[in-house]
């Protein structure tokens, strides 16, 4: 059509190197929303697992976080957990671990609730969520995709772990429109995905990241709280 833009070619290496960037992106954010919620005893044994921190390590350079970053982040936490794991037992970390989230974040007196309502401040909010609240808000931005929290489901809308899963899904569909040349459908994926980040989940994450180092020194919950910084950062950025 006469007018219409043109949308570049992207050249084929490129295209296979921000395919694997949103993907494993998007893998560290689904490993995120497990670590932020009431995860089973088998999901803590996995997270506190050295395979685990190993693989996230991996993980985290495909995305692109910086080497330094990656060591400052891992060696210590995984040279941390093993020492407990060794003078306290096998499933000692993965225990201290559910103690303290169920500490800081469910067990009455909790300390904080990961609902995004309690964390995202006026300067960021969308004038949507001003006028109808972040829940419901977060709620019509999930229903624009066709999607919506299962009725009855334990945590509301805007979880930490529900707005995770959802940036993982928006990341998955950004990586498959790519891998097939849909750059149009690229380019809508990435603006909800960015826009997100930076009116909901962003903010929300950083506050809860800073909650954590002010309030624990459980060497698990600490490397996760970290990871969730790093992350929250790599969401705005084309990629």
């Amino acid at each position: 059509m006469k007018g219409s833009p043109t949308i570049p070619e992207v050249p084929v290496q490129m295209a296979k190197a921000d395919v694997s960037a949103l993907v494993a992106l998007a893998r560290l954010v689904e490993v995120l929303s497990i670590a932020f919620s009431s995860a089973s005893e088998e999901q803590r044994r996995l997270l506190v697992s050295q395979e685990m921190l190993l693989d996230l390590e991996a993980l985290m350079s495909e995305a692109g976080i910086p080497v330094a970053k990656i060591t400052e982040l891992s060696v210590a936490a995984r040279e941390s957990i093993a020492a407990t794991c060794q003078a306290q037992g096998e499933d000692s970390a993965a225990v201290r671990y559910r103690r303290e989230m169920s500490r800081l974040f469910y067990q009455p007196p909790r300390m904080a609730v990961l609902e995004g309502r309690k964390w995202v401040t006026k300067k960021h909010r969308t004038a949507e969520s001003a006028e109808i609240g972040e829940r419901a808000a977060v709620a019509r931005e999930y229903a624009r995709q066709g999607l919506r929290v299962v009725p009855g489901a334990s945590e509301a809308e805007d979880s930490l772990q529900y707005e995770l899963e959802y940036m993982a899904w928006l990341l998955d569909g950004e990586a498959d429109a790519l891998a097939a040349g849909d750059l149009a459908r690229v380019l809508q994926l990435r603006t909800f995905r960015r826009q997100f980040a930076a009116h909901h989940l962003g903010e929300f994450c950083r506050g809860v990241s800073v909650f954590v180092e002010d309030h624990s020194e459980d060497p698990v919950l600490l490397y996760y709280a970290r990871l969730l910084y790093l992350v929250a950062n790599l969401l705005v950025l084309p990629l």
